[in-house]
């Protein structure tokens, strides 16, 4: 058996500019991983609610590739129990999409710590900002800790290009391995009468929606600057729940945002202020 490429799913759902998923199919039959682990249950409720419908939907787009092959669900800590599977299947690199938070950077530590007398290696995925953290320093080397002269440093260097789509084929991994029946999963059991609101009222989820959505905004974003703060009017992006589960990258907002700017001109005042707003998601 070809040993596969392995990618460890954590908020990156979406097909487009995700280089942990291209590295993963790159190394072999892709097998992708989620651990509904202590990290994903400490949210709440309708956080969690939300990265269900986000999980389902990738799931789907990614079986329309894969001719059937889904996401691989399992329940427990991923550092107590990929080490042991990729020694199973002889996989020396497992790919994950770099997101900077504490929690997440500790969780990343224990899967060194549990891949090293293996011999293997977590490889770390730009995709979740516009650069590089380390790509934008101050004058005396330091990250900068005022958001004028970073959002300045930013655009003058430009953001990262967005990574290519993943291939509309993709070979999966046949071996069997079990795991949860997305059909029948529940991350939210506890948010009992919120459900029936968030069902009814919340946003569509999935990258399709996300890049509908970022379509959507820039043909009214003239209007963004003086009605934004305006909450009786529908004059934001809405893409704050996609952005928060990686269902769209903000290296894919900037370059689409930047492209209409271009071919509409009457459009660019708005969507320069919506990209200052993109820029102060990254310094905050």
């Amino acid at each position: 058996m070809t040993a596969p490429g392995i990618l460890w799913l954590t908020r990156d759902f979406r097909l487009r500019d995700n280089p942990a998923l291209l590295a993963a199919i790159a190394d072999g039959p892709l097998l992708t991983v989620f651990f509904i682990d202590r990290l994903t249950m400490a949210q709440g409720a309708a956080s969690r609610w939300r990265l269900e419908r986000a999980l389902r939907i990738f799931d789907a787009a990614l079986r329309v590739r894969t001719g059937g092959k889904g996401i691989v669900v399992l329940r427990g800590e991923a550092h107590e129990i990929l080490p042991a599977l990729m020694k199973r299947l002889s996989v020396r690199q497992l790919h994950q999409s770099d997101w900077s938070t504490v929690e997440m950077q500790a969780l990343q530590d224990r899967m060194r710590a549990a891949l090293r007398p293996l011999g293997a290696g977590l490889i770390l995925h730009p995709g979740h900002l516009l650069v590089h953290p380390g790509a934008v320093r101050s004058g005396n080397g330091g990250a900068y800790r005022v958001y004028s002269p970073f959002a300045r440093a930013v655009r003058q260097r430009g953001p990262d290009r967005p990574a290519a789509d993943a291939p509309p084929g993709i070979e999966p991994c046949t071996e069997p391995l079990g795991g949860l029946d997305l059909s029948t999963l529940d991350l939210a059991p506890d948010l009992h009468r919120g459900r029936a609101a968030l069902e009814r009222f919340a946003a569509p989820a999935g990258e399709e929606a996300a890049l509908a959505g970022l379509d959507d905004f820039l043909d009214r974003a003239c209007a963004y600057p003086r009605e934004r703060d305006r909450p009786d009017l529908d004059a934001t992006s809405r893409l704050s729940d996609h952005l928060a589960v990686g269902e769209i990258s903000p290296r894919t907002i900037w370059a689409r945002a930047m492209l209409r700017a271009e071919i509409s001109p009457e459009h660019a005042a708005g969507i320069d202020k919506f990209l200052s707003e993109v820029l102060w998601r990254e310094f905050s």
